[in-house]
């Protein structure tokens, strides 16, 4: 199935629909990952879902679509200067709202195990395996947001039309920032290990279950209460 949207800036963006994206774009298959639900195919703004695991619990359509359609905005923001995976990913999970507690729970377990990348090793690609990509997915929606901790996400266009103008990333982040990615990437690792190294330590033994449990009803709920609005949906 396909759809095509015209936007206000008159560029069309076009969604494609598919029981397999990998098959339906063979082109593209040795880009997409196996793991992959969707993907934003840039310089032809256009996206590709892959419906039978866009279907998935942990996976609904009212947040890849969103997801997808960030990287194809911000590609019309920043045409000059390609960005850090960390940073677009992280972007895109924001606007589409995909953190829950669950992720702070198994970001926490990463840290904790040693098991989640460092965002200077996030600048091109995930990593292959899945569970290994989810842990970067996480950290980047991290990274992303405790950038604009403090000046509030208002700023974003500003740093976006900084790199525009530069042409260039990391140049147009120290401009913006007045320091370097790197900078960022040391101080942004250490203070995540402390942050969640410590929270980690505090939760083994009982704790720990107590608070396994909170996060099991919380998901529960969580999804009860999205059948629940698709079924009124449906019914209206």
């Amino acid at each position: 199935m396909t759809g095509r949207a015209s936007q206000a800036d008159g560029k069309a963006r076009e969604i494609v629909v598919t029981a397999d994206a990998r098959e339906y774009d063979r082109a593209l298959a040795r880009e997409l990952p196996s793991w992959g639900v969707a993907f934003a195919i840039l310089d032809e703004q256009r996206i590709l879902v892959d419906v039978q695991k866009a279907t998935r619990a942990y996976n609904s359509l009212d947040e890849v679509v969103p997801h997808e359609l960030s990287h194809l905005l911000v590609r019309q923001r920043v045409p000059s200067a390609s960005l850090p995976i960390w940073f677009s990913e992280g972007m895109a999970q924001w606007q589409a709202r995909e953190w829950s507690m669950v992720d702070g729970w198994q970001l926490m377990q990463g840290v904790w195990t040693g098991s989640v990348p460092h965002i200077e090793d996030l600048a091109r690609e995930y990593p292959s395996d899945e569970l290994r990509a989810q842990d970067a997915y996480r950290v980047s929606y991290v990274a992303f947001t405790d950038l604009f901790a403090d000046v509030g996400f208002t700023k974003l266009p500003d740093l976006l039309a900084a790199i525009e103008s530069k042409q260039s990333f990391s140049s147009g982040f120290a401009e913006y920032w007045g320091f370097t990615v790197a900078d960022f990437a040391a101080y942004f690792q250490d203070d995540l290990e402390r942050r969640y190294k410590s929270k980690a330590l505090a939760l083994q033994s009982g704790p720990l279950f107590g608070f396994a449990a909170l996060v099991f009803i919380a998901v529960i709920i969580r999804y009860s209460l999205r059948r629940r609005r698709k079924y009124q949906q449906m019914e209206e």
